[in-house]
This record gives C-alpha cells, structure tokens and sequence, in this order.
C-alpha cells in the first residue's frame, strides 16, 4: 500500500522551497498530515529516496525535504537514516559531502536528540573525521563547534566528538 508518486509529491512537495514560501497554506495542511501519520509518511519517503521517482528526484531536493521534516516531525524519517549512513560510506565525495551537511544541521540543531536516538548513523557520521576529502573533514570541525554551542552541558560527555576533534587539529 503506497501513495502514487503524484499523491506522494502533492503531499511532500509543498515542504521544499520555493513552494512552502509561495503558498503557506499548502505547507501548513501537508504539515498537519505529516503530524497525523508519521509512519506512513516515512514509508514513502524511503520509497521515493531509493526509487528516486516523482519531483524531488535531485538529492538536494530530498536533503531539503529531509532536513524540513526534521524539524516539525523527525518521526517521519525513522527509515530515511540508514540509507544517510550508506551514503556517508559512498566512494563520490560530492555525495558524502552533501550527507555530511544535512545530518550536521540536524545534529547540531538546538535541543536536537538525534545522536542519541540514532547512535549507529552518529557513529558514521563521526568517522567522517577521518575523511579522505579535506571539506568533509573541514565540515566536521565546524559541525563540532556548532554541535557544542547548541548543548555544552549535554555535549561536553561526548568524548568521541573531543577525540575527533583533538585528531584534526593535528591535521591543522
């Protein structure tokens, strides 16, 4: 039981840019919907990230759509974070880069929770410490700064972000 890909870009489409500046009530209903049935919402929003199929087919259109979501309903993307950590492990670093700056906006983001709701796709995004591209490496260090600044108390425990920090100022 899925949506049609029309059904599933009229429902999703409306949280990306420009639409949900263009027409707010748009956004605002497919918000309530998303509300309403997180699960559902997550279903097919696996399904269009692998299939790639209906409008928001470019990854920076589903990172949008990803971070969006995050924001007001981060239920929705329970199947969305293990396929963030396979791309964090493709070979492209254009791709990897991307990936980097989506979950280090989501991760950083004030009051978030998500590293310790899912610590396996956190523990992939910190090896990216270790990258073999320098601006995912530079990416990191400034997630590190702005993951500490949203929650020192809560942040400063995180003895494997100070480790990976600590490596790369050596790389500095």
């Amino acid at each position: 039981d899925s949506l049609l890909p029309a059904c599933a870009d009229a429902l999703l489409m409306p949280l990306t840019l420009p639409a949900r500046r263009e027409n707010p009530r748009a956004y605002a209903f497919s918000k309530r919907v998303v509300q309403r049935c997180p699960a559902r919402v997550a279903d097919e929003l696996v399904a269009l990230y692998r299939t790639g199929a209906g409008t928001c087919d470019a990854a920076a259109c589903l990172h949008e759509l990803i971070f969006e979501l995050h924001r007001f309903e981060p239920r929705a993307l329970s199947g969305v974070f293990p396929l963030l950590a396979d791309e964090l492990r493709q070979e492209d670093d254009a791709t990897r880069l991307a990936t980097v700056q989506l979950l280090a906006r989501m991760f950083a983001a004030a009051d978030s929770a998500l590293a310790e709701t899912y610590p396996a796709v956190y523990a992939a995004f910190l090896a990216r410490f270790a990258d073999k591209c320098d601006a995912v490496r530079a990416e990191m260090l400034d997630f590190a700064w702005h993951f500490v600044a949203n929650s020192p108390a809560a942040r400063a425990h995180d003895t494997r972000l100070l480790a990976e920090v600590e490596g790369r100022l050596h790389d500095l």
